[in-house]
């Protein structure tokens, strides 16, 4: 029994077996392409979305102008200049108590 293939439908018809497997896969991978394209343009569009929501303060600060900047940015000097005019009282009184409190302490004796 000898069997001729050439006789055989399907590899006389393989031309169409390889033809639709291709199609097949063609269309699957340009489907996965889409897809994940698609996904990613919707992930960077959530990070953006996100980034922005997250910082504070620009959309009034850009509608303020630099004159508000300036003004804000005044103020916070005045501020720290007090307190650290308020740092250096307190530190000298920190200091005096010690001192007074290690000549009491000679006094008593301890």
């Amino acid at each position: 029994m000898i069997y001729s293939l050439a006789a055989e439908k399907y590899w006389v018809q393989k031309h169409k077996y390889h033809d639709a497997e291709k199609k097949y896969y063609e269309q699957d991978s340009k489907n996965f392409n889409t897809f994940s394209l698609v996904s990613e343009i919707v992930k960077a569009r959530e990070h953006i979305r996100n980034s922005l929501e997250k910082i504070d303060g620009i959309p009034s600060l850009a509608s303020s102008g630099p004159m508000d900047f300036l003004d804000r940015l005044n103020a916070l000097e005045k501020e720290q200049a007090a307190l650290r005019k308020m740092m250096l009282y307190l530190e000298q009184i920190c200091s005096e108590s010690t001192e007074r409190i290690s000549i009491l302490e000679a006094h008593i004796g301890l």
